[in-house]
């Protein structure tokens, strides 16, 4: 029951970090083009590339406990016997 949640639960953060990498890249779009040639654009082009960067972790580290969760799950299910 614990992994199964654990499978979940693993799910849904790697499915709002794909959605929170997608809001980064188009944020990040529009904050480039409103800036562009401007003083300003700089620094909203490094704050767009930082967190396009935090957001691409962000689903690598959610892909990875996903995975993990995943083969917890299936190694219980293979001590207990189970086919899922």
């Amino acid at each position: 029951m614990f992994e199964k949640r654990a499978v979940r639960k693993a799910t849904e953060q790697l499915n709002a970090a794909d959605r929170r990498q997608r809001d980064t890249e188009d944020n990040g779009r529009a904050t480039r083009a409103a800036f562009h040639g401007t003083a300003a654009g700089r620094d909203a082009v490094k704050s767009s590339v930082r967190a396009d960067k935090d957001a691409k972790k962000e689903v690598k580290r959610a892909e990875k406990k996903l995975g993990a969760a995943e083969r917890r799950l299936a190694q219980k299910n293979e001590r207990k016997g189970r086919t899922r």
